[in-house]
């Protein structure tokens, strides 16, 4: 057995170099970097610095330097980049070979970076060196190449670092070193070196250059040209490869197109981390410290982190339904308000959950912590990774970057790759990518901390990235040994024209329209639309067509609510115990009843802090302060005998109560915001509550009254002692609800029903009886009561409006109201029994909450459907116009 070393440059390269020694029975073959080579000569478990462990150097020295000792760095050694960009800096002067501190009298830049060079290498590993330590390290042991590395045969590259030149010079010296160009350029150190050169006529691949519309145009025609080639027998996956420059803008397209068309893709540069379940965790952890506690940040950490052996893998069973839905939870103070208004049944959950939610947030001064806790397994090592190449601040950033191997073997599958490890690594069958101005070549960049005007970029650079890319294009370009497709995106996703790259030649040009029909599909859904008439046969595509005609159509269609008579959901949904509330949108959106009572849809809950809380939520907020003051009124002297001081006092303790439970339970405005919030609904509660109404005999006062509730609690039933059904009669309508305010004489006599509105006082309320089905609560409350408490007892019922100064505003004859409203439900019912679900005037308006699953700009179709829903409705809609 002799001993050989492949030197190569690239992770894709060594693999293949391992399997074709595998299969030629190549034993004593050590495939590896010349960096490994290097250190395997060196001996002693020596090792050249990677990037982390000097980037946790590097910022090991920003956080011990005195204040000061940083020269020109030190007005921003607290941005976060700084630590990356020294990490980088460092790395390529070292690999230049450039020595930092025999330069410090030219500038005293020299003089920073040789002192945070000198405290960094204090930090570092045992046997970790410099690139230029480890190779004078290896040149010390050149007696052992021999017996090392035997024969060497540098592949597929086309430039060394000078750090390492040297020493391959000196290594041919004891052993044989081949460089094995191929049909590459030879780099001109070469010369007068005793190193020989193993080229190979270029190869001449067939060309063809390609428009595309977009850069996810140019991944779908990759992948439709990948496929047409396996799906011929023209070639094997792995003889197929798709590159380009810089492949970081192209990665989650190709990633879903690839996943879409099913195809064995290899991502040679690595997967992103985000892309994995671990690397979630990791972000989900980020999230909360960067961006503050909620409570669907922390929901979503706990189920991408609750690995055996982490706290939260402790959790008990149901903890999530100590939770309240909706609530932001954006500070320990709420999250402990929830456990303990959860009682003693929360204990268990608030034991686990406390200790994490306190560490949390403390924020990024806490990531290692909270990383090590929290994290584990390859979650816990990506987050070391990140924190090792950013500050916790931006640890966000450093979490986009970072990058897993790819699972997908690449000797049996396409290569999805960089042009410089292509290059590398040819293969017969490649696609370029991305072959655009200002992308391909790219433009080089200045070292933010060794600019041109300190150390000249060819120095610091032994290959310029735009010449790197030149260099690559050539090379891909002779080694490709069968078929060659070039292709460049005509416009950036914002619409703006895009140039050609100055690489490509003036030749036959392929223009590829968007939406043409493919000779061979990447998938299934690429076929489809490939194939108007065989997509239009398929039962998914005859019912999204006929959906679109019915919305453009003025007809009433299936689609606008029409269903069959009878249908079972329009029974059970009927059935249920109605609110006002169901029964106003079963008169005025009998479409929207049906989604949401039938179908049970509901609108999405906003649990970001809001910067005001809607009218609706406004209004759930005063009557809750109105609820709890009335009760404490009630207690002693009672409302009606109760001072406009003890109102005033008793309304602000309320607030006080309600606020605390809605800042643990409810998404809040901002500290002082919520004050004036809180103080806005507490002077609406006092002036609903001291506004002047004649007292009753022997007055007693109830609020937030339920009735037909079984699930109410006791002191939520008034007068009466239990729920029972009341229907309307004639309609088969049972209701159910709760009456704001209930007053009541001793005798069971006269009643007082209040309905407390916080919105201002419409201009025609001296009018509004039932206002087209819009008020109903005064006419059912009324209902309910006389129901509950006998015929014989004579019932008010009104409106209050605080806000206004003609603010009370009772129903005029109660009874023949109810007569209206029975015969209005009567015909609604009738309606929707006979299948006409349609939509009615409050469809798609300001206050529907269902209006995002009706179809886009729907304001103007719904103006002409209304006109011929009144037409189908007939009767029901009569309700409408009632004043």
């Amino acid at each position: 057995m002799q001993r050989q070393t492949v030197v190569v440059h690239g992770r894709l390269v060594a693999d293949q170099a391992r399997l074709e020694a595998a299969r030629n029975g190549h034993h004593g073959v050590q495939v590896t970097s010349v960096v490994g080579m290097a250190a395997r000569l060196a001996g002693g478990f020596l090792r050249s610095v990677d990037g982390d462990t000097l980037s946790i150097a590097v910022g090991i020295v920003l956080r011990e330097a005195p204040m000061g000792t940083l020269g020109e760095l030190e007005p921003i050694r607290g941005l976060p980049g700084l630590q990356l960009a020294l990490t980088r800096t460092l790395s390529r002067a070292w690999r230049a070979g450039i020595d930092l501190a025999a330069r410090m009298p030219e500038h005293p830049r020299f003089a920073t970076l040789a002192a945070i060079e000198e405290a960094a290498r204090g930090h570092l590993p045992p046997g970790m060196l410099r690139p230029t330590d480890l190779a004078a390290a290896a040149r010390e042991r050149l007696r052992h190449a021999p017996a090392v590395l035997g024969a060497v045969e540098v592949r597929g590259m086309t430039a060394l670092e000078p750090v390492w030149q040297a020493l391959l010079a000196d290594v041919a010296g004891h052993v044989p070193v081949v460089w094995n160009a191929g049909a590459r350029e030879a780099p001109a150190w070469l010369n007068g070196v005793d190193i020989a050169v193993r080229s190979s006529p270029p190869d001449a691949p067939t060309v063809e250059t390609q428009s595309c519309a977009t850069a996810r145009h140019e991944v779908i025609e990759a992948l439709r040209w990948a496929r047409t080639l396996l799906a011929s027998g023209a070639a094997r996956a792995q003889e197929v490869a798709i590159a380009t420059a810089s492949p970081g803008a192209y990665d989650d397209m190709m990633e879903a197109a690839a996943a879409d068309a099913n195809l064995p893709l290899h991502f040679a540069h690595g997967r992103s981390a985000l892309t994995t379940r671990d690397g979630q965790a990791a972000a989900a952890l980020a999230d909360i410290l960067v961006h503050g506690l909620s409570q669907d940040r922390v929901r979503r950490l706990i189920a991408l982190a609750h690995a055996p052996g982490t706290p939260l893998s402790t959790l008990p069973e149901g903890w999530r339904s100590m939770l309240p839905e909706g609530a932001p939870l954006n500070s320990p103070v709420r999250w402990r308000q929830v456990f303990a208004q959860g009682g003693d049944a929360a204990k268990p959950t608030e034991i686990v959950l406390m200790p994490v939610i306190d560490l949390l947030h403390r924020g990024p001064e806490a990531a290692e912590e909270a990383g090590e806790t929290l994290l584990s397994g390859v979650a816990r090592t990506l987050w070391r990774r990140a924190l090792a190449r950013e500050a916790p601040g931006a640890i966000e950033r450093a979490l986009v970057e970072l990058r897993v191997p790819d699972p997908v073997d690449p000797a049996c599958s396409i290569v999805w790759a960089p042009a410089a490890e292509l290059a590398a690594c040819p293969r017969a069958h490649v696609r370029l990518l991305g072959l655009n101005a200002q992308t391909w070549p790219r433009k080089a960049m200045e070292d933010p901390l060794l600019p041109a005007h300190l150390v000249p970029p060819s120095m610091l650079d032994v290959l310029p990235l735009a010449e790197a890319d030149r260099r690559d294009f050539r090379t891909i370009g002779v080694t490709t040994t069968k078929s060659l497709v070039l292709s460049f995106g005509r416009r950036d996703p914002t619409g703006r024209l895009l140039g050609r790259s100055p690489l490509l030649a003036d030749g036959p040009l392929t223009y590829l329209r968007r939406a043409r029909i493919p000779d061979h599909a990447m998938s299934e859904a690429d076929r489809l639309m490939a194939r108007p008439g065989e997509f239009a046969t398929s039962a998914r595509a005859r019912t999204a067509i006929g959906c679109w005609r019915d919305w453009l159509s003025d007809d009433i269609t299936v689609h606008d609510g029409m269903i069959s008579a009878n249908h079972p959901v329009i029974s059970r949904v009927l059935a249920r115990t109605h609110s006002a509330t169901s029964l106003q949108m079963l008169l005025r959106n009998p479409l929207g009843f049906v989604w949401k009572y039938g179908f049970g849809l509901r609108t999405p809950l906003a649990e970001e802090e809001p910067f005001r809380l809607d009218a609706l939520t406004f209004g759930t907020l005063t009557h809750e302060i109105l609820d709890a003051a009335l009760k404490s009124l009630e207690r002693s002297p009672g409302l009606g005998d109760a001072p406009p001081h003890a109102i005033g006092a008793a309304v602000a303790q309320a607030a006080g109560q309600v606020g605390l439970v809605w800042q643990a339970a409810t998404a809040i405005p901002p500290p002082l915001l919520w004050r004036a919030t809180l103080s806005q609904a507490a002077g609406l509660a006092t002036a609903a509550l001291s506004y002047p109404l004649t007292k009753i005999d022997g007055q007693e006062s109830w609020s937030e009254v339920h009735f037909n509730s079984p699930d109410a609690e006791t002191d939520r039933l008034g007068p009466w002692d239990q729920a029972r059904p009341i229907e309307i009669s004639g309609t088969g309508i049972v209701i159910g609800g709760k009456i704001d305010r209930l007053d009541l004489s001793a005798d069971r006599h006269v009643a007082r029903v209040i309905d407390y509105k916080t919105g201002a006082v419409p201009r025609d309320i001296a009018s509004r009886v039932l206002a087209g089905g819009r008020e109903l609560q005064r006419c059912l409350y009324a209902f309910a009561v006389q129901s509950l408490l006998g015929d014989d007892i004579a019932v008010e019922a009104a409106l209050l409006y605080p806000r206004g100064e003609d603010a009370y505003h009772p129903l005029p004859n109660p009874k023949t109201t109810l007569e209206d409203l029975k015969t209005a439900l009567q015909f609604a019912v009738a309606s929707l029994r006979a299948g006409r679900a349609l939509p009615g005037p409050d469809t798609g308006g300001d206050y529907d909450d269902l209006a995002f699953a009706l179809p886009a700009r729907e304001g103007a179709r719904l103006d002409r459907k209304l006109v011929r829903a009144r037409a189908f409705i007939g009767e029901a809609a009569s309700i409408w116009e009632a004043p």
